[in-house]
């Protein structure tokens, strides 16, 4: 008779990594500015973007971290926050109504 290896069960992140609860709280805020359906690269990159600035949030509160590593750290961080916030501007513009065909007759004017 053959046993199955037993299930260990980690401790639930929500309640005691702090690190976790950043990286959900980043992600909810660019969900929150995008404001509508996230496509699969959105999601990537949301997600990579907040872990990223989690860490290096993080990474300044500890002393063990080289300036030089911080810097670099933060620098990756910025990047990748910027080309997540750069899809989301692009996805939001592609969501806006499409234009009517009367836009053609009057020329073009300024959308908001």
């Amino acid at each position: 008779m053959e046993t199955h290896p037993q299930v260990v069960r980690m401790p639930h992140a929500r309640s005691t990594d702090p690190h976790a609860k950043r990286i959900r709280q980043l992600r909810r805020a660019y969900q929150k500015h995008l404001r509508c359906k996230p496509t699969t690269l959105l999601v990537a990159a949301m997600d990579h973007a907040a872990r990223l600035v989690a860490k290096a949030e993080f990474a300044v509160l500890d002393p063990s971290v080289t300036d030089e590593d911080l810097v670099r750290l933060t620098n990756i961080a910025s990047r990748a926050e910027r080309k997540a916030l750069d899809l989301i501007a692009e996805r939001r513009k592609q969501e806006r109504s499409p234009p009517s065909p009367f836009d053609a007759l009057l020329g073009q004017r300024d959308r908001r």
